[in-house]
């Protein structure tokens, strides 16, 4: 820890089996600091997610759609992703904010078409969903913007 920063970025793939040790020893470090108090309403326990649709039997994948009408729409040709995982992609508690993030989260744009067919679907739901603009859009991060610019000027055709 160096002043008041704690950085715990970086942490690969097998060294996520260590996470639950290295946030013990994090809190250690900002305990020095900081009167940390326990709030009681914190709830530890993730709630489950739905395994992959795709990969649902006929019966529960019809139980879905008759429960939420967007596990039948696909937003992902390719790996079979429904809107409904999109969203739960960006509506997770980490809040998946950029084409990449839901693409990690819920392997949207993952296929052979590598985002050709569902991207356009992704911007639109964002767009619908959230009222996102053209400049919200990002790739990766805040440097990365996925439309800059116009192709015709705004109010009409070209």
């Amino acid at each position: 820890m160096r002043g008041t920063e704690l950085n715990l970025v970086g942490i690969e793939s097998p060294g996520l089996t260590s996470a639950p040790a290295i946030a013990e020893i994090a809190v250690d470090m900002v305990k020095n600091h900081l009167t940390l108090t326990p709030d009681p309403a914190f709830n530890p326990v993730r709630p489950g997610m739905v395994d992959f649709f795709e990969e649902l039997s006929a019966e529960e994948k019809a139980d879905l759609i008759a429960q939420d009408p967007n596990y039948g729409e696909i937003i992902c040709r390719c790996e079979k992703i429904t809107k409904r995982e999109v969203l739960d992609a960006i509506q997770n508690p980490l809040g998946a904010r950029t084409l990449v993030s839901i693409k990690y989260r819920g392997r949207a744009s993952m296929g052979r078409c590598q985002g050709g067919f569902c991207v356009p679907r992704i911007v639109r739901l964002l767009r619908d969903e959230f009222g996102w603009n053209p400049e919200d859009f990002l790739k990766r991060g805040k440097t990365s913007p996925m439309f800059v610019g116009n192709v015709r000027p705004k109010g009409g055709a070209a």
